[in-house]
């Protein structure tokens, strides 16, 4: 699935708007051994992930619009990452638009989506950066949150 920021995803044709996703994590700081660096990379990513697993859920297979906050609060972090889930299909060879990621893209088989997918994340073998499928320090993968390159 693809996650950005932005309102479009070039070389990709939006098919279907979804609705809004909203995802929350929290977090009790607890004093060991966990900086407040780490605690607020881990809470970001629980908000992501959430939001990530409604938009799946609605049929999603990209996310615009993407903010992430997290807020400090006496004893804890909130995390909300909010966007909008969206249907896109990769622009292949040759059409206006196409990006070299989405002519790769529109080549590849495309995982299903929806609640039939029983999975969180990749495809059953698809390499991933560590074992819960982000990039180094609790980011996404260099490019998104589409599958890494």
């Amino acid at each position: 699935m693809l996650v950005v920021t932005t309102s479009q995803i070039p070389g990709y044709r939006t098919e279907a708007v979804l609705g809004e996703v909203v995802g929350a994590g929290h977090l009790f700081l607890r004093m060991i051994d966990q900086t407040l660096t780490d605690a607020v990379h881990r809470c970001r990513e629980e908000a992501t992930k959430s939001m990530w697993q409604q938009a799946t859920q609605r049929g999603a297979n990209a996310v615009i619009g993407y903010q992430v906050s997290v807020q400090l609060s006496e004893r804890a972090l909130i995390g909300l990452a909010v966007g909008t889930a969206v249907s896109v299909t990769p622009l292949a060879e040759g059409e206006d638009g196409a990006t070299p990621q989405s002519i790769e893209d529109a080549k590849q088989p495309q995982p299903m989506q929806g609640p039939a997918q029983q999975q969180f994340g990749p495809p059953p073998g698809y390499p991933v950066p560590n074992p819960q499928g982000w990039g180094p320090g609790g980011y996404p993968p260099p490019g998104g949150f589409g599958y890494p390159r």
